[in-house]
């Protein structure tokens, strides 16, 4: 490949990107929203790992008051 192409080609994907979080606002923050999600769940998981443990009545009660 040449360094034009390789140019003509980084031009086309520059262009696609910027048009994809210009038109596409819903889909970006979908992506990030999930990517949070994702990275929250797996804290509070690990927070969970070393933690104490719970008996099923006290979760169920906590889930219930609310």
């Amino acid at each position: 490949m040449s360094e034009s192409e390789a140019l003509n080609i980084k031009s086309l994907v520059r262009e696609a990107v910027s048009e994809t979080l210009l038109y596409n606002k819903d889909l970006i923050y979908s992506v990030f929203y999930e990517a949070l999600e994702d990275f929250y769940l797996s804290q509070a998981i690990i927070e969970g790992e070393s933690s104490g443990t719970a008996s099923r009545k006290a979760v169920f009660d906590i889930l219930e008051a609310q």
